[in-house]
């Protein structure tokens, strides 16, 4: 009788990435978890207003643009303010969008070349593509809260109010940005069984976001 060979145990890697129950897990990786669930609440909750942000300036523009159309074919009366006040509303819907957009895995993702990857180069690929996309967002939210504070005595020609109004979303918009990127970072870096954001399979699935 012959003796069954056993099997080989496990790798590294799958006994220090699954230790997100109490954060004291083996490896020496215990508070990233407890961290990123607690990042990605944050996010969570921050999203949800930025939803409500968003769907309230969208619901402004749909209503600006049928009272355009209305006082302009109907009443043979053009709103002086509209063109303003709706680029003042495009700006909203962009940054804040972009934001929402983030977290709801809507951007677009070029994965043409990261699929021909091992799992261990796509995990690698997909986290320098979040630290790039990372340090863009601080960025913008840096240069985005400098320009606002540069409008800050401007006002605009046809609602009166600060020009610093109309772009504050470009900060708001960027500080969101970052706070989804990082806490996507963190669940790349140090998944948990109660985690949600990226893929972190190790490369089953590739990279979807894009900066």
């Amino acid at each position: 009788m012959t003796a069954e060979p056993m099997s080989a145990p496990p790798a590294p890697e799958s006994v220090t990435t699954d230790n997100g129950n109490g954060g004291n897990g083996a490896g020496g990786r215990g508070p990233g978890p407890a961290a990123t669930r607690a990042l990605l609440a944050v996010a969570a909750r921050c999203d949800a207003v930025a939803r409500v942000w968003l769907a309230g300036t969208t619901l402004a523009m749909a209503g600006l643009l049928t009272a355009q159309v209305v006082f302009r074919y109907a009443f043979n009366h053009s709103l002086f303010w509209s063109e303003e006040l709706g680029r003042a509303l495009l700006v909203q819907l962009t940054f804040i969008g972009a934001s929402v957009a983030w977290r709801g895995r809507a951007h677009i993702g070029m994965d043409a070349l990261v699929a021909r990857f091992s799992p261990e180069w796509a995990w690698r690929a997909r986290l320098l593509v979040l630290c790039v996309c990372v340090a863009f967002f601080a960025a913008v939210a840096w240069h985005g809260a400098r320009f606002t504070l540069f409008l800050l005595p401007q006002q605009t020609a046809a609602l009166g109010v600060s020009r610093a109004v109309v772009f504050v979303a470009v900060p708001v918009g960027g500080v969101l940005l970052t706070l989804h990127g990082v806490a996507d970072l963190l669940a790349h870096l140090w998944p948990g069984p109660n985690t949600s954001g990226p893929d972190t399979s190790g490369g089953d699935a590739p990279a979807r976001e894009g900066c």
